[in-house]
């Protein structure tokens, strides 16, 4: 059964709160659909096929299997997150389940696919929700959270592209530009953060920045271009 410490889950489309402890997750106030007014398919295992359309009559065990299902498919990528974090993902999660449900229609052909689909979409919205309130500030860090593990050629390539661009930060002559945007590529400082370091109005930083990126592009276009055509 559900962990009462999750509840309540609030359905979006209705935004009604459930109900406090077993099965918690269950009572969202999404209505349940008919056997007939939910589409079948041949290509989908009859075994699910009758789970998900049991649920979609309000089987609350159906129910729970799913959501629960939806978690294991997710749970390596579950693993990034910790307490509050990770209760709140899977009340997200659990209530994207019965939005699927509630919507009529019958997985195709691969129920935990599915399941896992709308899992990792409630986790990247996770991701860009922390990104917003600045508890993660890197693009790797972000992409990690969100379970998107590069590919080794992925990681060779960012490595030849971080390296060009620290060169290319390095042939900057201006020393101010070039720590302006160091600052704001490396640690995302704020432009009103770099001015502060500085002891200059925020109004110079921009200038600095955009000058610097200006030349970066260019240097990175260089770079890039003569890599292609060597």
């Amino acid at each position: 059964m559900y962990p009462a410490a999750l509840s309540p889950v609030r359905s979006r489309p209705t935004k009604q709160p459930c109900g406090r402890g077993r099965g918690s997750y269950l009572r969202t106030g999404v209505p349940a659909f008919p056997a007939e007014s939910v589409a079948t398919s041949q290509d989908l295992a009859a075994a699910d096929r009758q789970l998900w359309q049991a649920a979609a009559n309000g089987d609350e065990a159906a129910k729970q299997r799913l959501v629960e299902r939806a978690w294991t498919a997710c749970a390596f990528r579950l693993r990034r997150f910790r307490g509050d974090d990770r209760d709140e993902i899977k009340q997200s999660i659990a209530a994207s389940v019965l939005r699927a449900l509630a919507s009529g229609v019958v997985p195709q052909r691969n129920l935990d696919g599915m399941l896992e689909w709308r899992g990792r979409a409630e986790i990247t919205s996770f991701v860009r929700k922390m990104i917003r309130e600045r508890r993660i500030e890197g693009v790797g860090d972000a992409l990690e959270h969100a379970g998107h593990a590069p590919s080794p050629f992925d990681l060779v390539a960012g490595e030849e592209l971080r390296r060009m661009l620290n060169d290319c930060l390095e042939r900057i002559p201006s020393r101010d530009q070039r720590e302006a945007l160091s600052r704001r590529l490396g640690q995302g400082a704020a432009t009103a953060d770099i001015a502060g370091l500085r002891a200059v109005k925020p109004e110079l930083v921009r200038v600095w920045l955009a000058r610097a990126s200006a030349l970066v592009r260019a240097c990175l276009e260089a770079k890039l271009g003569h890599s292609r055509g060597s």
